[in-house]
């Protein structure tokens, strides 16, 4: 069983109202430059690419393991 602790937040930095929070992340979003755009759609480019190639090694592993133990029959 594991025990999770809150870190405490300063009541002088915790936003006091709801909107406050959320207008903090808008602002940060809107704030973004087209660079950080274009690294997170190379990122996804590239994490699609692994995706794929592992799913090509692992499917050509499975067949040739089914050809080994088809002729071993």
């Amino acid at each position: 069983m594991t025990a999770l602790t809150a870190i405490p937040v300063h009541p002088i930095s915790a936003p006091r109202q709801a909107f406050e929070s959320v207008s903090v992340t808008s602002r940060q979003d809107r704030h973004r430059g087209t660079f950080t755009e274009l690294r997170d759609l190379q990122r996804q480019r590239m994490l699609q690419i692994a995706a794929v190639s592992t799913g090509i090694v692992s499917v050509s592993a499975l067949a040739s393991a089914a050809a080994v133990l088809g002729l071993s029959a």
